[in-house]
């Protein structure tokens, strides 16, 4: 992974024509050796032995959902009907039974609509309480058929590996954040600077599928 300042000074110093060479140390591009890379950064979420979770005064945030108001009225008791469905469909995919997911997404505004980025909370949630695993996450969307049909191909893509366990960044960052009571706050700050109501809507999710995995109605 390239630096901002690293990848400004390569394209001040490339003419566009040069040809790409591959050599032991890396990437040869005209005077610039693009080298091996000294560290990774691995985007599927570990499980945690003891996972802590998310408390409920965290949801008393005045963020705007996509579909659903702010957060604390997204989330209070008792939940909009549309999520107790929502949150049915998704206990109910868990316990194995075969759902289209494409009666769900698609449903509100962003390049990633509101509803797959709350399902995307929920897999979250259900990667961290160690409800989903790989064999499981893989027949996540087995019978939702093509899910471009209902929604836009970022968004599909997000949500297929989400069902594998691997996330963005910054909800890597939050669920972390979790055990750390030091870090909760920035996490959740970066979590819902992400698009317009992207991250709200995500935290909702992970707030329902943690619910859901606590058996909290």
């Amino acid at each position: 992974m390239l630096r901002r300042a690293q990848f400004d000074a390569l394209c001040g110093g490339l003419c566009g024509n040069e040809q790409p060479q591959v050599v032991a140390q890396g990437i040869r591009l005209g005077r610039f050796t693009v080298k091996q890379p000294q560290r990774y950064c691995l985007l599927r979420i570990t499980p945690p032995a003891h996972p802590q979770p998310l408390a409920a005064a965290w949801m008393q945030r005045a963020e705007e959902t996509g579909l659903f108001g702010p957060l604390a009225l997204a989330a209070g008791d008792p939940l909009p009907a549309e999520l107790r469905q929502f949150r049915h469909c998704f206990q109910a995919a868990l316990n194995g039974v075969k759902t289209d997911w494409r009666h769900w997404l698609g449903k509100g505004p962003g390049l990633t609509p509101s509803h797959d980025d709350t399902l995307s909370g929920m897999l979250l949630a259900a990667w961290y309480y160690g409800a989903l695993d790989t064999r499981s996450g893989r027949q996540f969307f087995a019978c939702s058929d093509n899910l471009q049909l209902v929604t836009t191909a970022v968004s599909v893509s997000y949500l297929r590996y989400a069902a594998q366990g691997y996330f963005a960044s910054p909800l890597l960052h939050f669920v972390h954040a979790l055990s750390c009571p030091k870090r909760t706050a920035v996490a959740i700050d970066s979590l819902l600077a992400l698009g317009h109501t992207s991250g709200a809507d995500t935290l909702l999710g992970f707030w329902l599928g943690q619910q859901l995995l606590q058996g909290k109605p």
